[in-house]
C-alpha cells in the first residue's frame, strides 16, 4: 500500500476495531499520511486509554461485543466533547446511521472502507475544525455601552421577544446528505393476519390464510419497517414489482424513519 501524505495539520486518532487485521490497516494507512495512532480492540479499552491521553479523532467499529461504538460515542461525547467520532460498519441500517448521527458522529462509513475517501473524509473534518478554531479566535467582541437615562416622561419597557422553537423538526439538512450511501432494506407488505400457536402447528402445503386486506387495497411499501408508500403490485421481467400510487407526507416519512 502507497504511503498517503497530507498537507493538513496531523492529528492523533484512536482506532479502535475487534479485528486485528482492519485495525492494523487503518492505522498503518492515517500513520503513513503523518497521525499519530494510538489503537485499542474493544471498546472499554478505548475509552480508558482516551481517559488518559485525549485524542482529536476516533475511528470505531460500530459492531463490538461488549463496549459498542454507539457507547463509545457517547462516551466521548460526555467526557471529551471536542474529540470526533466516525462510526465504520458492516451492517449499517439508516435507523443506526440516524442514532449515530443524533447522538454527535462525525460520519458513519460503510464496510468495505475505500481508504482514500476515509483520508478525504478525515481531513475534511481537520479543515472544519481549523476553521472553527479560526472563527473563535477571530471573534469581534462587542463595545460597551454607556447607560442612557430616559427622557422624563418616557415610560422605558425591556424588549420582548417571541420564545423561540430550538432546531427543525427535520433536523439538520447535512446530516441526512452524510448517510445517502447507506444501504436500506424495501418490503412489500401484502397483509397482515392474526393466528394462534395451535395454527400454526397446523401450517402445511395447501394451507390458505386469510389476510386483513381487503381485494383492490393498495400494497405497503415499509423502509426498514417504516411505511413510506402505498402501490400496487405489477410484473417486471418475470418478476413481482411495485407501482406506487401514493407517498407518504415527506416530513412524516422523515419523523418515522428516526
Amino acid at each position: 500500500m502507497a504511503a498517503r501524505q497530507t498537507a493538513l495539520a496531523p492529528m492523533n486518532i484512536m482506532v479502535v476495531d475487534d479485528d486485528p487485521a482492519l485495525r492494523s490497516l487503518f492505522s498503518q494507512y492515517l500513520s503513513d499520511a503523518g497521525h499519530k495512532i494510538a489503537e485499542a480492540d474493544n471498546g472499554a479499552a478505548a475509552l480508558e486509554s482516551i481517559a488518559r491521553a485525549p485524542v482529536d479523532l476516533v475511528l470505531t467499529d460500530l459492531r463490538m461485543d461488549g463496549v459498542s461504538g454507539i457507547d463509545v460515542l457517547k462516551g466521548v461525547q460526555e467526557k471529551h466533547p471536542e474529540t470526533g467520532v466516525m462510526l465504520i460498519t458492516g451492517f449499517a441500517t439508516l435507523d443506526s446511521a440516524m442514532e449515530a448521527m443524533r447522538l454527535g458522529a462525525i460520519d458513519v462509513i460503510q464496510k468495505p472502507v475505500n481508504l482514500e475517501e476515509l483520508g478525504k473524509k478525515i481531513d475534511a473534518y481537520i479543515s472544519k475544525k481549523k476553521l472553527g478554531k479560526a472563527g473563535k479566535s477571530g471573534e469581534a467582541q462587542p463595545t460597551p455601552v454607556a447607560a442612557v437615562p430616559a427622557p422624563a416622561g418616557v415610560e422605558v419597557r425591556p424588549i420582548e421577544l417571541p420564545h423561540m422553537q430550538p432546531g427543525s423538526p427535520d433536523g439538520p439538512a447535512d446530516s441526512i446528505d452524510r448517510i445517502l450511501d447507506i444501504p436500506v432494506t424495501a418490503t412489500v407488505m401484502i397483509g397482515k393476519a392474526s393466528m394462534q400457536i395451535s395454527d400454526l402447528l397446523k401450517l402445511g402445503p395447501g394451507t390458505v390464510i386469510e389476510l386483513q386486506k381487503a381485494v383492490g387495497e393498495p400494497m405497503e411499501l415499509l423502509i426498514n419497517e417504516k411505511l413510506i408508500a402505498y402501490g400496487e403490485v405489477v410484473v417486471v421481467n418475470d418478476t413481482f414489482g411495485l407501482r406506487v400510487t401514493g407517498i407518504v407526507d415527506p416530513k412524516q416519512r422523515i419523523q418515522s424513519l428516526r
